[in-house]
């Protein structure tokens, strides 16, 4: 469906002045027979891609036909991502699920049917999306490390199954836990499960602890990045690839050397959403990798993170309206204000940050519409929504009657 962008790496040799881009492709008549073949092959291919490129030299840096990556070499750019149809990440209305201890479920043999059961009830009431945390343990705020979680990839594709119109993805996955090919290929295989219902969520990660209880390196915030950088690179690679092969790509931190990811996801790419507020780097690929993005906080505060993505978007060349912008909040639908105030003082002796109590939409059905228009009116176009109430049905099909409307339909994308 989209040609694949040979984002600069030929395959079968590494980045242009790596190391790795040496003569031997080029120097064939050495070696034994079988030696010779493989040698020749991938000339021939060489050969076949450089033809494929609109010249044989590379853009001068800066020039508009050139990117750079986080080691300062500049590739080729790529063809317009936007010849696959709807690219943006399809979120108006999330239930994003970050708990698994809940009430009225108890045992292990129930909570999967208890899960299903709110994936569908978001299905038939106006939510576009569920999306689950990338954790091993319970993290703080949420609750203690030994309440219930699970990996979440696995629990999506089961969902994925028993669902016929929710989008579904990690907010967001972490760079740490996986090698960036595998984690395109798991999102490609729940793509597969869900015939075309998937984005593929990425961040750099953060909580340490449970890095270190399940023994993953914790890198410095600036190797996170680094590696976030190339993850993003490599999923475009795997997602977008021939019908053969991914291409190849070599990094400080990660690697691929024509990688297989067959068949090909449905829609013929997975749209990327990036997690994280940051407004000098995480905001920065965004505008250069990113489908989607997240944000926490108020109406000032999203209203001034939209300011500096589109900044962003505006140095990278990026038309700031391809991206689906979201913002994660707080919610739940009461009857009366009193009800609503309750509910306030209880978040903040969960350990709920003021901030996050202060940009909750917490209300009668008319003050949780005011707020979200005004998220709306900014610029917000998909809520991703939190809460103590996500396991109970019946405030999901209120929140999804209350905020469905204000959203839309995320097929309009």
């Amino acid at each position: 469906m989209v040609d694949f962008p040979f984002d600069t790496v030929v395959a079968g040799t590494g980045p242009i002045g790596d190391p790795s881009d040496s003569d031997a492709d080029v120097h064939m008549v050495s070696g034994s027979g079988g030696e010779v073949h493989d040698r020749l092959r991938r000339f021939v291919k060489l050969v076949m891609q450089l033809l494929s490129m609109r010249s044989c030299d590379e853009p001068n840096a800066g020039s508009p036909g050139a990117e750079s990556d986080i080691h300062g070499k500049y590739r080729r750019k790529p063809p317009d991502r936007r010849s696959v149809v709807g690219m943006r990440v399809p979120i108006t209305l999330d239930l994003h699920v970050g708990n698994f201890t809940y009430p009225d479920t108890t045992e292990p043999d129930e909570i999967f049917e208890k899960l299903v059961a709110m994936a569908t009830t978001c299905e038939a009431s106006g939510f576009s999306s569920m999306s689950l945390m990338d954790h091993l343990h319970q993290i703080p705020g949420v609750g203690t490390p030994e309440k219930w979680m699970f990996e979440g990839s696995t629990m999506l594709a089961a969902l994925a199954a028993r669902t016929e119109t929710l989008t579904f993805g990690l907010l967001v996955g972490s760079v740490t836990y996986r090698n960036p090919a595998l984690a395109a290929k798991i999102t490609t295989t729940v793509d597969i499960i869900s015939k075309g219902r998937v984005w593929h969520g990425l961040g750099a990660g953060w909580f340490e602890a449970e890095h270190n209880a399940y023994g993953f390196d914790f890198p410095p915030l600036k190797t996170r990045f680094e590696m976030l950088e190339e993850a993003l690179q490599i999923s475009k690679l795997m997602f977008r690839g021939d019908a053969g092969t991914s291409g190849s790509f070599a990094g400080q931190h990660f690697r691929i050397d024509e990688p297989y990811n067959n068949p090909k996801p449905i829609r013929g790419d997975i749209p990327i959403l990036i997690g994280g507020s940051g407004e000098k780097k995480t905001l920065r690929l965004v505008a250069q990798y990113g489908d989607g993005c997240n944000f926490f906080g108020d109406v000032d505060q999203c209203t001034h993170l939209l300011g500096v993505l589109r900044e962003h978007c505006d140095r990278q060349g990026r038309d700031f309206d391809e991206i689906t912008k979201t913002a994660m909040a707080r919610v739940i639908v009461t009857d009366t204000e009193a009800q609503a105030q309750q509910w306030r003082e209880r978040l903040l002796e969960m350990g709920t940050p003021q901030a996050l109590v202060d940009s909750a939409l917490i209300g009668p059905e008319s003050v949780v519409i005011e707020k979200a228009e005004a998220l709306r009116a900014v610029g917000i176009e998909g809520l991703t929504v939190v809460g103590p109430l996500a396991h109970d049905l019946e405030q999901l099909k209120r929140v999804g009657g209350v905020l469905g409307p204000v959203f839309g339909d995320a097929a309009n994308l």
